[in-house]
């Protein structure tokens, strides 16, 4: 054991000193040498990261995680490498899979594993749930700084995720409004088919050219809590569409 414990710690040596091809050497024949150890696998794995093989520390992580299905920090690192790759839904589902199995009691850990959950969503467009696991992450450690410079960068005034252009701001805010009241009124969070969402999308279209439009220099001078107000004081008529895909579900 005393054996063991010394080449891991040559192992840590050589990957604080940056020989990252010698440490993955060490790493290797630590594998061979005790398979079932935990921090075996660990080691050659950011060992093989930090070298950049990303696929033999896929594949080395693949191996660790079968031994130890439900061991968070083999998860974590697994969704860098897929990161990487530039395999971001598995990098996502990694990330959740160690936020599922995290058993520490270290804050900033478990913030940062949020913080990188809500980035690969972020990449993927899933903006709204992006937004909720780095507010997730301030919640759990609120000096996660990392967090606090993600949703400052992405949200905007109405607290919401930013467009891809600020003159949509207002646009995607009313549209929000307006889906979910309709949902209120069916009774459901989405959308049973693309017809009924072009339904729906065509009557905001034509009450946001009817209402909002010809007031757009009043709307420009107001706060964006007013104008938030003024969207919500909008009535638009669902009544028709609510019946059409009521028969039809």
């Amino acid at each position: 054991m005393q054996e063991i414990n010394i080449l891991k710690l040559q192992i840590v040596k050589l990957l604080n000193q940056g020989d990252n091809k010698g440490a993955a050497q060490l790493g290797r024949r630590l594998c061979n040498e005790q398979p079932n150890d935990f921090e075996s696998h660990l080691l050659l794995s950011v060992a093989l990261l930090n070298a950049e093989k990303y696929d033999k520390s896929r594949r080395a992580l693949i191996r660790g995680l079968q031994i130890f299905p439900k061991d968070w920090k083999l998860h974590e690192i697994l969704g860098h490498v897929y990161g990487h790759l530039n395999r971001i839904p598995e990098a996502e589902k990694e990330y959740n899979e160690a936020i599922i199995h995290y058993n520490g009691k270290n804050k900033e850990e478990e913030a940062f594993l949020h913080y990188q959950l809500g980035e690969t969503m972020w990449a993927q467009n899933k903006r709204d749930a992006a937004i909720e696991q780095w507010k997730q992450a301030l919640k759990v450690n609120p000096d996660c700084l990392e967090a606090k410079e993600s949703l400052e960068e992405n949200i905007n005034e109405y607290g919401e995720p930013k467009a891809p252009n600020p003159v949509f701001d207002d646009l995607y805010h009313f549209h929000g409004i307006h889906i979910k009241r309709y949902f209120d009124l069916t009774g459901r969070d989405e959308f049973s088919s693309q017809e009924e969402a072009k339904n729906i999308l065509d009557i905001i279209k034509n009450g946001w050219n009817e209402y909002i439009s010809p007031r757009s220099r009043d709307i420009d001078k107001m706060s964006a809590a007013q104008r938030s107000e003024f969207f919500k004081s909008i009535t638009l008529n669902f009544r028709d569409v609510v019946i059409k895909w009521r028969n039809k579900n």
